[in-house]
């Protein structure tokens, strides 16, 4: 997780929270109309709980078949992701 969150760090993804999806969630509400604020990135940030929540369900279904499934299929999703995230264009720069 540590690698993941530097690689986010580094390349400039704004309002993707890697690891600590409760700053994302709350970031909805506090920065939302009734709090206040102007809540722009709104769309992102629920599209990344949204994820967070639709890989946990993923997850537990493979379960079912073996722990092995859903860390098989955890590893090619960060080794693919990893791709862009090492290879990519630094937006930051």
């Amino acid at each position: 997780m540590g690698l993941q969150n530097a690689m986010v760090r580094v390349h400039g993804v704004p309002d993707l929270a890697t690891n600590v999806m409760t700053v994302t969630f709350t970031a909805i509400f506090a920065d939302s109309r009734f709090a206040g604020g102007d809540n722009r990135n709104w769309t992102r940030r629920l599209t990344s709980v949204g994820l967070f929540c639709l890989s946990a369900a993923t997850g537990a279904a493979l379960l079912r078949f073996g722990v092995v499934w859903p860390l098989l299929l955890a590893s090619v999703l960060f080794g693919v992701a990893m791709i862009p995230l090492v290879f990519g264009v630094d937006r930051a720069k």
